[in-house]
């Protein structure tokens, strides 16, 4: 039986991008994500403690939906809207598909 996934993503925004990254890409972000099958839900978070770093955390059916988004972002990521979104980034800290433990 396949099991849900939680896809954790930590990131930093380039620091003259943070306002236009929190006020527009992201939700561009969302509502293209939205349309990835299997996707159940999408939550971002910001750091209390350093300016422009966010966390995304992103439950997905199962590991082969999580997967196929994965490589679809990547194929379209020098594509607008993609482009604009991922340029905003200064570096990816952390990505990780995770399955419970217990």
């Amino acid at each position: 039986m396949n099991e849900q996934v939680l896809e954790l993503v930590v990131y930093k925004i380039k620091k003259d991008q943070i306002k236009n990254f929190q006020q527009e890409l992201l939700q561009h972000m969302r509502d293209l994500m939205k349309n990835m099958e299997g996707m159940i839900e999408y939550k971002t978070f910001s750091s209390v403690s350093e300016d422009g770093v966010f966390v995304d955390q992103v439950r997905w059916e199962d590991l082969e939906c999580a997967e196929l988004a994965s490589a679809k972002v990547k194929l379209l990521e020098k594509e607008e809207p993609f482009a604009s979104i991922f340029g905003s980034f200064e570096e990816v800290k952390f990505f990780q598909h995770l399955k419970k433990v217990a």
